[in-house]
């Protein structure tokens, strides 16, 4: 990001494509960006596994992410998507470049201070996916009231139908204390590989749990 401290018609410091500015003994400077014609690193390569890893798969989910992680980073200036992917890229990732995966089990798509979803299942029932949960013996009787808020995410095209629809969620569902929600779908997506997550938000918005990966029944 560059700067002006001098106004728009001033220099700058900082990056701006690909140039760079600079002040050197009270001279205004730019720079063009040198690039390395070095082969990357083993390193540098699994970063860049992870990062394109992360992003096509939390960008499916963006709409939840949205909301899943707009709470960590309010009163700062950084934004859920680049938050969730920080997250995950330290937590959800695994194995070595070139074969980095992601561990759906430890992907985030939630985070917050609330108590999770306990014991969550996911079984197909006629014509839609049901979600269940139980209630945690230590759970307060002030949350019982949390709001759902369910994921399904498809990894792969070839058992989608043609609209590719790698996502499909809802924000605001069943009160915790329902014990369980359904999301009805066309028999494609019930068959189709996917992984789906549970989280709960109270009724007011301020405050939100971890996201958990429901288990199939």
């Amino acid at each position: 990001m560059a700067r002006l401290p001098k106004g728009l018609f001033g220099g700058f410091s900082g990056k701006l494509g690909d140039l760079v500015g600079y002040t050197r003994n009270g001279k205004d400077l730019v720079r063009t960006r040198g690039k390395s014609t070095k082969p990357a690193s083993i390193k540098q390569l699994a970063v860049r596994q992870k990062i394109s890893l992360l992003n096509t798969t939390l960008g499916a989910m963006l709409t939840v992410i949205n909301v899943g992680f707009k709470l960590t980073v309010k009163g700062t200036d950084k934004n859920p998507f680049n938050e969730a992917v920080s997250y995950n890229f330290k937590h959800a990732c695994q194995g070595g470049y070139p074969e980095i995966s992601i561990d759906y089990s430890k992907l985030l798509v939630s985070q917050g201070s609330l108590p999770p979803a306990f014991e969550a299942k996911v079984s197909i029932v006629p014509g839609a996916l049901e979600f269940s949960w139980a209630l945690d013996p230590e759970v307060h009787a002030n949350i019982l009231n949390d709001r759902a808020m369910l994921l399904i995410y498809y990894p792969d095209d070839e058992h989608l139908p043609a609209s590719n629809e790698h996502m499909i969620c809802v924000l605001v569902g069943a009160q915790r204390k329902a014990l369980k929600d359904v999301i009805e779908l066309p028999a494609a997506y019930l068959t189709a590989p996917m992984h789906c997550y549970i989280a709960f938000a109270a009724e007011d918005g301020n405050s939100i749990s971890n996201s958990v990966l429901a288990e199939p029944i």
